[in-house]
């Protein structure tokens, strides 16, 4: 199967749900638009709620490229290399039009005294976007399909929260604050530098284990 025609199939069968969000994001920032006076949270609350759901949807499209149709491809024709290929250029597609949307809902910041997009958000995001999506794809092909390995990653997600959640809550919240109102360019900055250290470790995981990934074994455990 060549490519493009990788990439299609993933399009095609989730360009509804791609409709829908960005159809939903779009009316809400033509909605921003409206001359009707607001406070500044509100523009903050509004961008806080895409923050989340567009990393969630992140995560879940790289749980269904790499925990769902990786499989499918490589039992149909096990041209590893360019399912590898694709799924990057799927993950860059996908993390491009989440940053392009959330640009969008920027254009009117200056009226909420928010800061306008800019560079290192851009870079921020984009980066978060990968780090999700690619978490994802770590839950599709590890744990997604292993009953086992559900049952123990919740057991060990649950117990890191009860441990370490002081400090784990404290610093989800400072991140999530500097991605959204970006008061300052060095806060920003190391936010992308976080994302990115994380991204050099997991997509080559996701993709040498893409590449030598064994399908029989790993439909044994469904």
């Amino acid at each position: 199967m060549e490519l493009s025609n990788i990439l299609k199939t993933f399009i095609n069968h989730l360009k509804k749900h791609f409709i829908i969000f960005i159809g939903v994001w779009f009316v809400i920032g033509l909605f921003l638009f409206l001359p009707i006076t607001r406070s500044d949270n509100f523009f903050g609350i509004i961008y806080l709620v895409y923050l989340f759901s567009s990393l969630i949807f992140a995560f879940v499209l790289g749980t269904v490229a790499f925990g769902s149709y990786t499989k499918t491809f490589i039992l149909v024709q096990n041209n590893r290399k360019k399912i590898v290929l694709a799924c990057l250029i799927f993950s860059l597609l996908v993390t491009s039009v989440f940053t392009i949307i959330a640009a969008f809902l920027r254009l009117k910041a200056k009226t909420y005294n928010i800061t306008p997009f800019n560079f290192p958000l851009a870079l921020s995001l984009i980066a978060g976007y990968l780090l999700f999506f690619y978490l994802g794809a770590m839950y599709g092909l590890f744990i997604k399909f292993n009953k086992k390995a559900k049952r123990i990653f919740y057991i060990v997600m649950f117990t890191l929260f009860s441990i370490f959640g002081i400090i784990i809550l404290p610093l989800g919240v400072e991140i999530v604050n500097v991605i959204v109102y970006t008061k300052y360019f060095e806060d920003v900055i190391i936010v992308f530098y976080m994302f990115s250290g994380l991204n050099i470790i997991l997509i080559p995981i996701c993709i040498l284990k893409t590449l030598k990934l064994d399908i029989l074994k790993s439909y044994s455990f469904e």
